[in-house]
């Protein structure tokens, strides 16, 4: 019988013993994921702070220059059209794309040979005009 209740008790031992490295290894879990959570929450907060810390900068900097002389003066010429003293205002149009060129239809009627050179042929012109004058010695024209 001693055999039976030793076997009893190790069993029992072991049980308990595996329960509670079970119930530290979930507690050990539970800790590197609140950890983990934890850590994730301080880096958004920080990029936000660091957000706001820079959106703050520009905000200073606005009114900084809203407070300026040069932005005053600017403002006041533009809204209610002042001018300093012996200056004189330009007003310059908006830049604007210019209205597009429409090509006259070719007619049919009109020969190839009235129609002006296009392009290529004024170019093939141009550079075999220059290829004679660069071939032309000197003293001699054509």
């Amino acid at each position: 019988m001693r055999s039976r209740s030793q076997l009893l008790s190790l069993v029992l031992t072991r049980t308990v013993f595996a329960l509670g490295i079970a119930y530290i290894l979930l507690n050990l879990g539970r800790a590197i994921q609140t950890n983990y959570t934890t850590s994730q929450q301080i880096r958004t907060l920080k990029q936000e702070i660091t957000r706001l810390t820079n959106h703050t900068a520009y905000l200073k900097n606005t009114i900084v220059y809203y407070k300026s002389r040069t932005y005053q003066e600017l403002e006041a010429k533009r809204r209610l059209g002042l001018q300093r003293p012996g200056e004189t205002v330009v007003l310059v149009p908006g830049n604007t794309d210019p209205e597009p060129t429409t090509v006259p239809a070719v007619r049919s009627d009109v020969s190839t040979k009235e129609s002006p050179p296009t392009a290529f042929e004024q170019a093939s012109t141009n550079a075999l005009t220059w290829t004679r004058w660069f071939q032309t010695p000197l003293g001699h024209s054509n």
